[in-house]
């Protein structure tokens, strides 16, 4: 049973007030007019909300000006406003919430900046998804069958890519050992097979990244395509974020997520 209280802390919010309702629970804070609405349990779409964040999400709490208690945000950064309303829409039905989202003005890259303390804390607490990104791992709750590939789905939208008809995920070289859970997960659970996980060293704007990544193996990229619900345009036809064309058309009903 979900505990609602394991989301207050002291450090963050001066008080908590939740609200039983069917399914979840409403929860207001001090000097808030807003109620948060938080599930009872987790469904398909926070297991996708979940592997949005685990990509290009990030935590994050810093101090305001004469207020005693901290600003609380999760910062969303993709080159996609459409899969950033998609986003949004989960998030209000989940939540009753709507982040805002901000354009770079020198690059063609969106911010979305979900500055709400109770989901904040939902994700670190309830989902327990951690703030340093070398500790990355798939969450216990959406480890199965049934949530796994949602979650799967969130990942590859972000940092997924598809080029010159080779699929993969590219992430940090912290996430090297995620990586390798991903990969036993999609095959035990789906029969959904990648290729040996490599590390790569990149040069770009005078900086060294070191990235681990791993490729889709031919084999599995019907299955892939049927299992999991991607939602990002890139993986459609059409021009990809790398300036290849797709040479594999995704039936719109294998893109959609199943709710």
């Amino acid at each position: 049973m979900f505990d609602i209280y394991s989301l207050f802390d002291r450090k963050i919010t001066s008080d908590f007030r939740p609200h039983k309702i069917r399914g979840g629970f409403l929860v207001r804070v001090k000097r808030s007019k807003y109620l948060t609405k938080i599930p009872l349990k987790p469904n398909e779409e926070i297991a996708y909300l979940s592997g949005v964040i685990a990509g290009d999400g990030s935590f994050k709490v810093s101090k305001r000006p004469g207020i005693a208690y901290p600003r609380a945000v999760i910062t969303i950064t993709n080159k996609s406003k459409r899969l950033l309303n998609y986003i949004n829409v989960l998030l209000e039905r989940n939540f009753k919430y709507q982040a805002k989202i901000y354009r770079y003005n020198t690059r063609n890259v969106y911010d979305m900046q979900i500055s709400n303390r109770i989901i904040f804390l939902y994700f670190r607490r309830a989902i327990k998804m951690p703030i340093d990104k070398s500790k990355l791992k798939i969450p216990r709750l959406f480890s199965g069958k049934r949530l796994l590939k949602f979650f799967t789905a969130g990942i590859f939208d972000t940092d997924g890519y598809y080029s010159r008809n080779i699929f993969g995920i590219m992430m940090s070289g912290r996430n090297y050992r995620f990586l390798a859970q991903m990969k036993k997960g999609l095959s035990n659970e789906y029969g959904i097979s990648f290729g040996k996980i490599t590390r790569n060293t990149l040069y770009a704007r005078g900086k060294t990244y070191y990235r681990a990544s791993m490729v889709l193996r031919a084999k599995s990229r019907n299955d892939f395509w049927k299992t999991i619900p991607i939602q990002h345009e890139k993986y459609g036809p059409g021009r990809n974020r790398t300036g290849g064309f797709h040479r594999v058309k995704v039936p719109q009903n294998q893109r959609a997520l199943a709710f």
